[in-house]
């Protein structure tokens, strides 16, 4: 089994560092912390799990907007709360008084505070593991495999700018901006995310 040889910059050097291995599914050299997504039929740099809601691998490269995904529905979940409860709290004097009008506002209001408080509570645990596994710096599937975190040393400020950018840090909520990488490596054409 041969691997597949891709050049980096016009040189190799890379490719044979040490830490580098092998994929034995694609064939492909790839960088520490990389792993292979059976779904996407490809290795992901840094993969911490494939997501059915975006379709896509949760990796180094978009593992920002990822958190930024979570916390935005998070954010409009807990806002369609407090619009209910204010529609509940300020009377309406065009609203029609009619007893089925009246039954099914509640059953609409109803089912939507409970969709929003069970999707922001899903979403919210969602976003607390992300961060959790950000502030130990390591991923899901390293968590799976039990290898351990991989730079413990580093303040949970410098991890979070790994995945965040190297920017003042309001500026990590807005989804725009390419992730100032801070690694060694530059990326390689055959990694997506």
């Amino acid at each position: 089994m041969t691997a597949r040889v891709f050049y980096v910059l016009g040189s190799q050097s890379l490719l044979q560092r040490e830490d580098w291995t092998v994929c034995t599914r694609c064939e492909t050299y790839r960088p520490p912390r990389a792993h292979h997504c059976r779904i996407c039929k490809r290795c992901i740099r840094r993969m911490d799990h494939h997501c059915p809601w975006i379709n896509n691998c949760v990796g180094e490269q978009n593992q920002k907007y990822f958190i930024q995904f979570l916390v935005y529905v998070g954010a409009l979940s807990a806002y369609a709360i407090v619009l209910v409860v204010t529609s509940w709290l300020v009377e309406c004097p065009d609203c029609s008084n009619e007893v089925t009008v009246k039954q099914s506002r509640i059953l609409h209001c109803v089912i939507l505070v409970l969709e929003s408080g069970l999707f922001g509570m899903f979403v919210s645990a969602i976003l607390v593991d992300q961060l959790q596994a950000i502030f130990s710096d390591e991923t899901a599937v390293e968590q799976l495999q039990k290898q351990g975190p991989y730079r413990p040393h580093k303040s949970r400020l410098a991890l979070l700018s790994e995945v965040c950018g190297r920017v003042h840090p309001m500026m990590w909520l807005l989804p725009c901006g390419g992730v100032s990488r801070g690694r060694d490596e530059p990326l390689l054409s055959h990694y997506d995310v």
